[in-house]
């Protein structure tokens, strides 16, 4: 399998090396589903953020001796929010492995263009 970091770094510069042994890379589809990868990833990583910035919350107006339960609540809210997009991001994650098994390795620099060995010297 690709180096995943290879695929979101230089995608174009993969699928014209693929192209050398007669591989066609779909990037726009791999754009597009890297692209939904990162929004999602953002939002998970703001909902765990406020989750947490409200739990410290929590702890401070305990200490004070102040009403928690509507703190409580927006926590429990928030991470529910948090388990969705997560899941969300699980599910994207998995469909990009399934995309990088089904390419095949980036052929060496001293590899002859060519779909197979008949090509080759």
């Amino acid at each position: 399998m690709l180096d995943p970091k290879l695929l979101r770094t230089n995608l174009e510069d993969a699928a014209r090396q693929l192209a050398r042994r007669g591989y066609r890379l779909d990037t726009q589809a791999l754009a597009t589903i890297e692209e939904k990868r990162k929004r999602v990833q953002v939002i998970a990583q703001q909902f765990q953020q406020d989750r947490n910035a409200k739990s410290k919350a929590i702890g401070i107006a305990k200490s004070k001796g102040e009403d928690t339960v509507k703190l409580m609540k927006e926590v429990a809210d928030t991470g529910a929010a948090l388990k969705q997009a997560e899941g969300e991001l699980e599910q994207i994650q998995n469909e990009l492995i399934e995309m990088a098994l089904g390419i095949p390795n980036i052929p060496h620099a001293s590899v002859p263009d060519g779909k197979d060995e008949n090509d080759n010297k």
